[in-house]
């Protein structure tokens, strides 16, 4: 699930024999599918000095129990949290945890089934890791025979034909075209297909040659393409705009 972060700070190390004064609780803030936060803060006096520490209380707002994994850094890029760096607390429902810091620090979470640890995962596009939950990184394993659910639409691709070439600095593609189940799932892969068009530059026919491991992800390749796709058209012997081909067309879908 997506992580979160809130800032907090601890002023100099109160005297332990010195009560605490606790201030009034602010409002409590959603933080999550099941969690929420509330500031609160423990007020010391040391001479002439009030010192006080601020912490957040997570609670579990669902009725069903999770893991909390929280990891306190001084950076509001969560990236700076490593696996090993996180903290773990599992909460029943309406269970709270409090989570402190040292200085200007900033707490992140990332909310996960009960028993589930993090695990890293590679992105198979970009390379670059993301922490996840271990039960979230398995569903978006690539499916067992993704070629058999979708291989391509429109007319097929004449390899014979003369090459349609790309236009420079245009890409049909946008973030939206990305599908909306596949990104919550964390599925990744590169689509390439094959392309037939005709004398216009439009794309008249799809074909998948190597599937991401998603049927989604090559339908939506396939389903952009043939709305928007744009090339400069091949030419006859007469240097005339011709149907053609496009060998090899690739998609990578990545979330980053």
């Amino acid at each position: 699930m997506r992580g979160v972060f809130a800032m907090i700070g601890v002023s100099v190390a109160a005297m332990l024999a010195m009560a605490p004064q606790p201030a009034a609780a602010q409002s409590r803030e959603k933080t999550g599918v099941c969690t929420s936060r509330v500031e609160r803060s423990e007020t010391y006096r040391s001479g002439n000095r009030r010192i006080t520490t601020f912490y957040f209380q997570y609670r579990n707002d669902c009725p069903r129990p999770i893991r909390l994994h929280y990891c306190v850094v001084y950076s509001s890029d969560q990236a700076q949290c490593a696996r090993t760096m996180y903290q773990w607390a599992d909460l029943r429902a309406g269970q709270t945890i409090d989570v402190r810091g040292r200085g200007q620090s900033y707490v992140h979470i990332l909310e996960c089934g009960s028993g589930d640890p993090l695990v890293d995962v590679r992105s198979r596009v970009t390379g670059r890791s993301t922490i996840e939950c271990q039960s979230a990184a398995a569903v978006a394993a690539p499916e067992s025979n993704p070629g058999a659910a979708f291989s391509g639409i429109g007319d097929a691709p004449n390899l014979s034909l003369p090459r349609a070439t790309a236009r420079p600095g245009y890409s049909p593609f946008t973030a939206e075209d990305y599908p909306a189940r596949m990104m919550e799932r964390g599925a990744e892969g590169t689509t390439i297909v094959a392309l037939a068009i005709n004398a216009t530059g439009r794309v008249t026919g799809c074909k998948v040659t190597q599937s991401s491991g998603f049927a989604e992800l090559d339908r939506a390749t396939c389903a952009v393409l043939m709305r928007r796709g744009r090339f400069n058209p091949a030419v006859d012997s007469s240097g005339n705009p011709a149907a053609g081909v496009y060998p090899e067309y690739r998609m990578g879908w990545a979330r980053n």
